[in-house]
């Protein structure tokens, strides 16, 4: 139920998307913050930190880069111990959207709505986001164009969230 207080945030976001191909960090960074905030006062800090680091470190220098990897890993091992599996696996849900958004499959704010979303109603958002964008994006090469407003997918899997 508490997804639906999203969904209005979520249409501004994809109305945004869809008329100027950009969304503005005032939309999805406070969200981001307020998701990691909430994280902490869940006692859930490693995957505060975890995100921090994705977001904020996210373009080290060659030095940094190995020693980052160790921290998230650390991170990643402290979620597991202190929550168990679901914030291990959550955990890496975070960071394969980082990945994505590193990789250029996703936008940073794309990346940062999906991480949100995942901090505050866990893995289980994301299965109806990752298929709402990825029929999305099939509709869209099969109209022969190359890039995609996801915003508009991860509205529409959130909305499908909502049904179950």
């Amino acid at each position: 139920m508490a997804a639906l207080l999203a969904l209005p945030w979520l249409a501004f976001c994809a109305w945004h998307d869809l008329h100027t191909r950009t969304v503005p960090a005032f939309l999805t960074l406070p969200p981001l913050a307020a998701a990691i905030g909430w994280q902490v006062y869940l006692g859930d800090w490693p995957l505060a930190v975890l995100v921090l680091t994705l977001t904020i470190l996210d373009d080290p220098t060659w030095r940094w880069r190995g020693f980052l990897g160790g921290v998230q890993a650390l991170v990643l091992a402290t979620a597991w111990y202190l929550g168990g599996i679901m914030p291990a696996f959550l955990g890496l849900a975070l960071i394969g959207v980082w990945l994505l958004w590193k990789l250029g499959a996703i936008g940073g704010a794309d990346a940062q709505v999906v991480m949100t979303l995942a901090l505050f109603f866990g893995l289980p958002i994301l299965v109806p986001v990752t298929l709402a964008t990825g029929l999305q994006a099939l509709l869209q090469k099969f109209r022969g164009r190359d890039t995609i407003p996801a915003m508009l997918g991860i509205f529409a899997g959130v909305g499908l969230h909502m049904l179950k």
